[in-house]
């Protein structure tokens, strides 16, 4: 680039938008071919202008020469060169619009990221789109109107974000609702213009199996550090993408430690679940999660835990074994509590198995299949064993176990002792990434997400890795048995999980030809019942498993290929239960869809709390067929603007309880029954010799 220097000429006569025009031009091509040991010169704002001397001073002190960096950098040069806020609102809105495109194309792992009000970023928004007015909600929760036109916004405010008694961010905030993210040189442009803060800075990070996907990790991971067998502990923050060494580091300075006799576990419920050997691994790859509890344990030279002895601010090995013990077995707490009268309370008096979910922005469609799912006996058992071993990261129908891992994960917090309610923000994220009908923060259809849920753990945990090819055979006058058996068996070699163990059935389908009366029957495998409602005031679930079974006519659309008449026929079809699985999840069809409209039944379906017999029902009957009801999903309200709550039954209590997103209370069991519940979950009783029944426990 040829430095070119004139002293007394002045330039052809141009209009201002020509010169502008001209400087935007060379600018971009100093952009373009600059090298090293070009010469810049510094000149005043007064003697530039306002549009070219801020996109100049910016470019090349900010992005090129990377000289400054930070909220310091970008004040330095509003005090050194004047004022930099003399810009219109449409220029103040492309020097951020140019940020931003720069920003989003090139972010990378590593790149800081900060938080800004939504609030304020609204005000702004205002002022450079030249709003005549909005609302906006002030830190007390009430709302005031902000004259936008021509009136310059206030300093940064981030307050709003940030819980005073912790000095943190508060856990429960969402981005798009609470807060917006920005590049560091989006803040550095604001902060420059505007000041104030507080900052609040977040790096990127990459996620997922690949490691390939960006996201700015807004809430650092916290762990808890026990010290053991002293009772020392220590609250700590690290990123996911951190390390096992640099915890194990870490530990090793907060508690004044000998880093070679040190070791840290995975310590979920005081009790120690996995060893955390593997020091080049990250957090992430490790599956620590939010509010992790990490043992820190000291060891002998023969590998036995020893106690420690602090003196002086310092550890000594004393000659005592620590009495901190591992999990013996992969019998469950769930398991300890269900089989045992006695009810068991966290140190603050409150009972396992009662935390609440904190709603992201009307997730309480999700809170409540999951509060559903977490207290289903067998489920809580089985994730809170070793059910890692089972995970199928082969599967392509799968998540690489990526689902599975983050629902044990919620299972372990929500029947940990001691815990408040909580965001579920991991998990959600997660899901988002797989189910992307579920993104954001709209209200959505909780039976459709427990499906898809109970489906994807499925395929996730499935034992099988090699699924055979199976033909499908019709019965051909073989007896009932013999062809379910035959079906089942197919089905089981294809999928055989914790799923399938607990929640599958199976129905016999019977279709005959109004034609030649050929019968086709075959026995397929259900994961629940979708139950029609009758439009009445009042109706029986039983008469609603009457309609669902009743023999009618297959839909125009949907017309059987009857193999002896080698045509399409609308043939009648009639369904039987056949196998009725451990827990049986009934989902009430409340809500219907057309081209034109949407709408609810609010029809008050009457359905046993006990003792629930549907051997009238059931074909091969030689299982008990009593249920009992311990959960239920209730949806209150229209489709647009619904809530969902859960009822559940805590077994060891033999008491129902209403989990209204993080607010859990005691109901009695009068008020477990409205015309609100939608979705059902009943578990199996068996027969006792005696002729009651008991709980069947799951092998």
């Amino acid at each position: 680039m040829m430095e070119v220097l004139m002293v007394g000429v002045r330039s052809p006569e141009l209009s201002p938008e020509e010169e502008r025009q001209m400087m935007r031009d060379i600018a971009m091509a100093g952009e373009a071919q600059t090298k090293e040991r070009d010469t810049f010169c510094l000149i005043t704002q007064r003697g530039f202008g306002r549009l070219g001397f801020q996109y100049l001073v910016v470019w090349l002190l900010q992005e090129k020469l990377g000289l400054l960096s930070g909220s310091e950098g970008m004040a330095e040069i509003s005090t050194a060169n004047g004022n930099l806020t003399d810009l219109s609102p449409e220029e103040e809105k492309q020097v951020i619009s140019g940020f931003a495109r720069k920003g989003e194309a090139e972010a990378k792992e590593g790149d800081t990221f900060f938080l800004l009000s939504l609030r304020w970023w609204r005000i702004w928004s205002a002022f450079v789109n030249q709003s005549p007015r909005i609302k906006v909600t002030t830190n007390d929760g009430s709302s005031m109107e902000y004259q936008g036109s021509g009136r310059r916004p206030p300093s940064i405010d981030n307050s709003d974000l940030i819980c005073e008694s912790s000095s943190e961010i508060y856990d429960t905030l969402v981005e798009g609702t609470d807060y917006i993210l920005v590049p560091e040189a989006i803040w550095n442009q604001f902060y420059a213009w505007y000041g104030g803060g507080p900052a609040l800075a977040r790096k990127v990070i990459t996620r997922g199996s690949s490691q390939t996907e960006l996201t700015v990790e807004v809430y650092p991971l916290r762990l808890q550090l026990h010290f053991v067998p002293s009772v020392d502990h220590y609250a700590l923050k690290m990123s996911r993408k951190e390390t096992i060494g640099a915890l194990h580091k870490k530990a090793c300075e907060i508690f004044h430690l000998i880093p070679y006799q040190v070791r840290i576990w995975d310590y979920y419920g005081r009790c120690k679940h996995a060893l955390l050997n593997d020091l080049d691994a990250t957090l992430d790859d490790a599956n620590i999660q939010m509010d992790q509890d990490i043992l820190v344990e000291v060891i002998g030279h023969n590998g036995s835990c020893k106690t420690v002895v602090q003196k002086n601010g310092r550890a000594y090995i004393d000659n005592g074994v620590s009495k901190s013990k591992t999990c013996k077995s992969n019998m469950s707490q769930f398991q300890n509590l269900c089989l045992t009268n006695k009810a068991a309370t966290s140190k603050g008096g409150s009972c396992v198995g009662l935390i609440g979910l904190l709603n992201l922005g009307n997730t309480c469609f999700m809170n409540t299949a999951i509060q559903c799912l977490v207290h289903t006996p067998q489920f809580t058992c089985y994730f809170l064993g070793d059910f890692h071993q089972e995970i199928n990261r082969e599967n392509p129908l799968g998540m690489q176990g990526e689902l599975a891992l983050a629902f044990g994960e919620l299972v372990r917090k929500l029947w940990a002792a001691g815990r408040a309610a909580f965001a579920p923000r991991a998990f959600k994220a997660k899901l988002a990434r797989f189910a992307p009908q579920f993104a954001g923060h709209s209200q959505h259809d909780s039976q459709e997400l427990l499906a898809f849920l109970l489906d994807g753990l499925h395929e996730d945990l499935n034992r099988v890795k090699q699924k055979p090819y199976n033909k499908s055979k019709d019965a051909d006058g073989r007896p009932d048995e013999q062809v379910a058996d035959e079906y089942w068996a197919n089905h089981i070699s294809r999928n055989d999980s914790i799923i399938v163990d607990v929640c599958q059935g199976q129905y016999k389908s019977t279709l005959i030809c109004p034609t030649c009366e050929k019968m086709s029957v075959t026995f397929d495998p259900f994961m629940y019942l979708s139950l029609p409602i009758h439009s009445e005031s009042a109706v029986s679930i039983y008469s609603c498993i009457q309609g669902f079974l009743r023999e009618e006519p297959l839909v125009p659309e949907d017309m059987w290929f009857c193999p002896q008449c080698k045509e399409r026929r609308q043939a009648t079809k009639k369904l039987d239960l056949w196998r009725l699985p451990e827990v049986l999840v009934i989902h009430l069809k409340r809500f219907s869809y057309s081209r034109s409209m949407k709408s609810k039944l609010e029809t008050f379906v009457d359905f046993p709390l006990h003792d629930f017999d549907l051997s009238t029902y059931v074909a091969n009957n030689k299982n008990s067929q009593v249920y009992q009801l311990y959960a239920l999903a209730n949806h209150y309200g229209n489709m647009g603007a619904g809530h969902y709550t859960a009822h559940v039954k805590l077994i060891n209590h033999n008491r129902w309880y209403k989990f209204d997103d993080s607010h859990v209370s005691g109901i009695i069991e009068d008020d477990v029954k409205s015309n609100a519940a939608y979705v059902l979950f009943y578990r199996r009783m068996k027969n006792d010799t005696n002729g009651t029944h008991s709980f069947a426990l799951h092998r």
